[in-house]
């Protein structure tokens, strides 16, 4: 029976230029870190929501990408006393972490527009936060999401509240 060795291609003038490559990508990896650190900071330090608690908000927003990092949920507030379930990599929960309320100028409206007992219908729901925060408010909510996973997590926060 003939013996099978396995050959590697590369020869001994591969593996520099290998590990050159592979230096490139992890600090091209950790400059995109940065970069994403920077815009989540001036986020949480330029939201009107924020103000007068910006240092506050920074160390939360810091709590939040450790627990997520460690593959933790965080619970968070919206409005009121709203709650839903924030996870790192789903922005419209991560936003609710990062300033309350998160998107300032519709939620602003709709806080002096909707009256107890409004109807709002939110099409496109994502994960609940304009649904949890209208609900907070006193609306009557219907909230429609076809994605499935974001739809499972929509039921998790809504049950959240009831």
């Amino acid at each position: 029976m003939k013996q099978v060795v396995p050959h590697d291609h590369r020869d001994a003038t591969d593996a520099p230029v290998t590990r050159s490559v592979r230096t490139r990508i992890l600090s091209s990896m950790r400059m995109e870190t940065v970069r994403q650190a920077r815009q989540i900071i001036a986020y949480v330090w330029t939201h009107p929501a924020n103000q007068g608690q910006r240092i506050r908000s920074i160390l939360r927003a810091i709590a939040f990408q450790v627990r997520g990092r460690l593959g933790k949920r965080t619970l968070a507030v919206i409005g009121e006393r709203g709650r839903m379930w924030a996870e790192l990599h789903y922005t419209a929960s991560s936003n609710v972490v990062y300033a309350n309320p998160p998107n300032w100028n519709e939620m602003q409206a709709w806080r002096r527009i909707l009256k107890t007992g409004d109807l709002f219908v939110d099409i496109g729901s994502n994960v609940g936060s304009y649904a949890i925060w209208t609900a907070d408010l006193g609306a009557e909510v219907i909230a429609i999401e076809p994605d499935q996973n974001a739809a499972l997590r929509l039921r998790e926060n809504v049950a959240l509240n009831d």
